[in-house]
C-alpha cells in the first residue's frame, strides 16, 4: 500500500510527495543537499533513483561543507536498545552531542565505482590514523594497517559469501542499486573517499526508531512490513523470507521504507555496516557515554565481526523491526550486506 505523504524540504519551503519523488533533484541543484530536523515531521525527503552518485570528497570528514544526497540528522537523546537476533532488547539513555550528516540511501555501484576506479585507495598507507579527526570519534575510529588486508579483494564483483543467489549488483550494469558484496574495510576506506566515515550503531538506531519517537519500524509503529514499506523476504519466519519483494531495485524504489528525516532503505533492501564491534554481554539500563561508539574494536581483524543493522532483502518480518541487528564477519562479501555513510558536523 502507498500512502500520499508531504515532506517538508528545509529552508526553501519545496514541497514534494513521499511518492512523487521527482521534485528533490530540483532542489539537490539548488543547494546541494538537504537539512532534516528542522521541525518535528519529516524533511529532507530523497531525489529519484536516477540522480545518484559520488560527492566527489576525499580525505577526513572533517569540514561542514553540505554533501549532495545527504541529510542532516541533529544532535539529541533516545532510549538505545541493542537487540541481538531475537533476544530481548536492553534500553539504555544515549546522547549524541553532535549533528551529522547521513546518507538518504545506500551506496550506489556508481558511488562505489567512482573509489574502486581511483585504485581503492586507504585512509593512510601501512600505518594507523584517525578516520575523524578533531571530531568525537577521533580517537575510537582508526584504520589499521591489518586492515589494508581485505581492500584489494574483489567479492564485490563475485559475491563469495553465505547468501550469494541474487549476485553482485556491482556487475548488473545499473548504477543505481546498491551496491552489495562489499566487505567492512571496503566500506569503511570508500566512505572516507567521500570524506565520510560509517554510522556507529547509535547513530544509525537514533535515525531509525525516529530520533526519540521509539518507533517500531523506521516508517512507524504501524502498518506492518509489506513491499510497499520495505524490500525484505516477505515471510513471517527465516524459512519463509527469501526474497519476497524483488530485490536487487534501484535506491530510492521502496518509498514508504523512510525515516522522518528523508532516510531511505533502512528497513529492507540490504543490511547495512556499521562502525561498532558486536558487544559483549549486556549494556544494561545505565546511561551509555555520549557519542557512544560501540565495543571497543580489536586493532586485529584476524577474528573481528561488526555490526550490521536491518532486515535486508532476505530479512522476515520480525527483522524489519528497528531494533533488530546481526553480525558478519568484517571480510565478509554477503550479497545481503551493503552500507551507507555519514559526516560529523564539527
Amino acid at each position: 500500500m502507498t500512502r500520499a505523504r508531504l515532506l517538508l524540504l528545509g529552508a526553501t519551503g519545496v514541497v514534494a510527495s513521499c511518492i512523487g519523488l521527482q521534485d528533490l533533484g530540483d532542489r539537490r541543484a539548488l543547494d546541494g543537499g538537504t537539512e532534516a530536523g528542522a521541525s518535528s515531521g519529516s524533511s529532507g525527503s530523497s531525489g529519484s533513483s536516477g540522480s545518484s552518485g559520488s560527492s566527489g570528497a576525499s580525505g577526513s570528514s572533517g569540514s561542514s561543507g553540505v554533501i549532495p544526497e545527504t541529510v542532516r540528522i541533529p544532535a539529541g537523546s533516545f532510549a538505545y536498545k541493542f537487540r541481538y537476533r531475537s533476544g530481548g532488547s536492553d534500553l539504555a539513555p544515549a546522547r549524541l552531542t553532535h549533528d551529522f550528516y547521513v546518507d538518504t540511501h545506500e551506496v550506489t555501484v556508481k558511488q562505489f565505482r567512482a573509489w574502486v576506479e581511483a585504485g581503492k585507495p586507504e585512509p593512510c598507507a601501512n600505518g594507523t590514523c584517525s578516520l575523524e579527526p578533531g571530531g568525537p570519534y577521533q580517537e575510537t575510529m582508526r584504520w589499521y594497517a591489518l586492515d589494508s588486508r581485505y581492500v584489494a579483494e574483489d567479492g564485490y564483483r563475485t559475491c563469495t559469501g553465505v547468501t550469494t543467489q541474487v549476485g553482485a549488483t556491482y556487475t548488473k550494469g545499473n548504477d543505481d542499486l546498491p551496491v552489495n558484496c562489499v566487505n567492512y574495510p571496503q566500506a569503511v576506506a570508500a566512505c572516507y573517499f567521500r570524506g565520510m566515515r560509517l554510522l556507529t550503531d547509535v547513530e544509525w538506531l537514533y535515525i531509525a526508531s525516529g530520533r526519540g519517537q521509539d518507533r517500531k519500524y523506521v516508517w512507524g509503529d504501524t502498518p506492518e512490513p509489506d513491499c510497499a514499506h520495505a524490500l525484505f523476504g516477505l515471510g513471517g519466519d527465516f524459512r519463509q523470507g527469501q526474497n519476497g519483494c524483488g530485490f536487487p531495485k534501484p535506491v530510492l524504489a521502496t518509498p514508504g521504507d523512510v525515516s522522518r528525516d528523508g532516510v531511505y532503505d533502512m528497513a529492507g533492501s540490504l543490511v547495512e555496516w556499521v562502525w561498532s564491534s558486536a558487544p559483549f554481554g549486556s549494556f544494561g539500563t545505565q546511561p551509555l557515554p555520549d557519542d557512544y561508539p560501540g565495543t571497543e574494536r580489536d586493532a586485529s581483524l584476524s577474528a573481528s565481526k561488526k555490526l550490521v543493522r536491518g532486515a535486508g532483502y532476505w530479512g522476515y518480518t520480525e527483522q524489519v523491526q528497528a531494533t533488530w541487528s546481526e553480525v558478519e564477519f568484517v571480510n565478509s562479501t554477503d550479497s545481503t550486506v551493503g552500507f551507507r555513510c555519514a559526516k560529523t558536523i564539527l
